[in-house]
């Protein structure tokens, strides 16, 4: 007589369902000039924006004068990231340097990108280096200047 094995279970945990009201947003706003030159400083403040807890990213650049093909690729890079660990990134309000590129490049097709939206999302000041490192406001908004 063969010995039947015991069934095996799979203990799946269930992840809560991710609510707005219970991670907000944190918004990196850059501001400037954005080349070639500066992706090693905003990589780094990305980089920090995403560590600081679970939260989705919104990119504001409403406020970019100027932007090239490796700033983009630092953003894309950013949301292929936070979407492997369930997490994504929206660009809000491109500026019209901006909207151009992301056009030419088709990256709504990779990116959500909403133009003239609310400013809603909670925020956490990052400045720039030549001011503290990280500053914590009231709104939690990261500020990415061109300056590093």
């Amino acid at each position: 007589m063969a010995q039947s094995e015991p069934a095996s279970v799979t203990m799946l945990r269930r992840l809560p369902p991710r609510s707005i009201a219970a991670v907000t947003p944190r918004v990196v706003t850059m501001a400037g000039e954005y080349d070639v030159t500066t992706i090693s400083s905003l990589s780094a403040r990305f980089s920090a924006a995403i560590a600081l807890d679970g939260a989705d990213l919104v990119v504001d650049l409403s406020r970019v004068s100027f932007l090239d093909g490796a700033t983009t690729s630092v953003i894309v890079r950013a949301a292929g990231f936070l979407g492997e660990h369930g997490r994504s990134l929206l660009v809000r309000d491109p500026s019209p340097c901006a909207r151009r590129l992301l056009g030419i490049c088709e990256l709504d097709r990779l990116i959500e990108i909403e133009v003239a939206g609310p400013a809603s999302a909670a925020s956490l000041a990052l400045v720039p280096s030549s001011a503290a490192p990280l500053e914590l406001t009231a709104e939690r908004t990261l500020l990415a200047s061109a300056e590093g």
